[in-house]
């Protein structure tokens, strides 16, 4: 049996000629990057990395080295895109025809907001918080007709729900952004208080059915689960109170806000029934204009993938090997495409950083349905 120091000496020896080797092949990757540049050819060729990883599979014997390989050249070949996109240059012309850097968002004396819901919607509460009370705001069905009412000019910008911290995402809404020509340029977060709100003179125990919005219903199950009433879900936590004024049946509340409740009229039976105290809700301005604040810090992208192994994680080490900084993450089924994901993601930076450049080239080019939702 060798001694260890031995084994030792020969692995030093051996890296040290792997180093090496490394450092010619990325020579090797600097050429080819000055020939793509030549003739106007993309750096990332699937089907040949594919090809070749195979090929040096077959060249050891056994499941587990097979497998060592093809991730250990996974990776140089990863590395080696990352080298050539580095090289190509730092300009993105994506970025440069699809957005606009400015200073401030445009906002005039008639600036109009648009928010879905009724009056004394927490959107609203949202739109007043980003843009003043004064702001002109009005308020329409869906969420859909919001990025409706974007696409015809009929306002200037637009709010939308997104997440919630105990609730999770809001169904249906990270669609809208890619269905319609719409830019995410700011972002508000709202401390969501419910109250369960009823006609003056109820009472708690009066109560047999509760409307809100799911997300509402949601993020105060426990609490109604112990009440054991029927929930019913309707468009809007307002709408909610709108309705029980409306049927004017003291069986009926609403889970809404205390601002609501105040609008309609309606008798706040009981403050603060969310499951959880740390309630908040994050929601996206857009506008039609794609515009960044020259400060932003949050850029926001969609792509898909595959599913197969590897390739979520192939895709992310664009933003670890440019320093970048993931902070949110969320996936989604493609409907039309069986066992392939759309996937969501935030990430710290400004479009104008070499840095997000870089990563965000690589990232489009080596995914499908790429799309910048927005740099806020």
């Amino acid at each position: 049996m060798k001694d260890l120091k031995e084994i030792r000496e020969r692995i030093d020896t051996i890296d040290h000629e792997l180093v090496s080797l490394f450092q010619e092949r990325m020579d090797c990757a600097r050429e080819v990057a000055e020939y793509k540049k030549g003739k106007g050819m993309g750096v990332y060729d699937r089907k040949r990395e594919e090809e070749k990883l195979v090929s040096l599979s077959e060249q050891v014997e056994g499941f587990f080295l097979k497998r060592s390989i093809k991730e250990l050249f996974r990776q140089i070949m990863s590395i080696s895109r990352k080298y050539q996109y580095q090289l190509l240059g730092t300009r993105d012309r994506y970025i440069e025809n699809y957005f606009h850097q400015v200073d401030e968002l445009t906002i005039f004396d008639d600036t109009r907001v648009v928010y879905q819901g009724v009056e004394g919607a927490y959107s609203q509460l949202a739109a007043e918080k980003f843009f003043g009370e004064a702001v002109d705001n009005y308020h329409v069905d869906t969420f859909d007709d919001v990025a409706k009412a974007l696409n015809n000019g009929d306002a200037d910008y637009g709010v939308l729900p997104i997440e919630n911290s105990s609730a999770g995402n809001v169904e249906g809404n990270y669609d809208i952004l890619l269905k319609n020509d719409v830019c995410i340029v700011g972002e508000v977060i709202i401390s969501i208080e419910h109250a369960l709100i009823g006609l003056p003179g109820s009472t708690k125990e009066d109560i047999k059915i509760v409307y809100s919005h799911p997300q509402g219903l949601m993020q105060c199950r426990e609490y109604l689960n112990e009440m054991n009433v029927k929930k019913i879900s309707v468009n809007n936590t307002a709408g909610a109170a709108k309705k029980v004024l409306k049927e004017q049946d003291a069986s009926h509340g609403a889970v809404a806000s205390e601002r609501a409740a105040a609008l309609y009229g309606l008798s706040i039976l009981e403050r603060k029934i969310n499951d959880r105290p740390n309630n908040s809700t994050r929601f996206f301005i857009l506008s039609k204009k794609r515009q960044y604040k020259k400060n932003a810090d949050k850029v926001s992208i969609s792509f898909s993938l595959p599913h197969e192994s590897g390739t979520l994680y192939n895709i992310l080490s664009h933003l670890i090997f440019n320093d970048l900084s993931m902070t949110n993450i969320e996936s989604a089924p493609l409907r039309d495409r069986e066992w392939e994901y759309r996937f969501f993601i935030d990430v710290e930076g400004n479009l104008r950083d070499p840095a997000m450049k870089n990563a965000l080239k690589g990232i489009r080019e080596e995914t499908a349905d790429f799309k910048i939702l927005g740099n806020y």
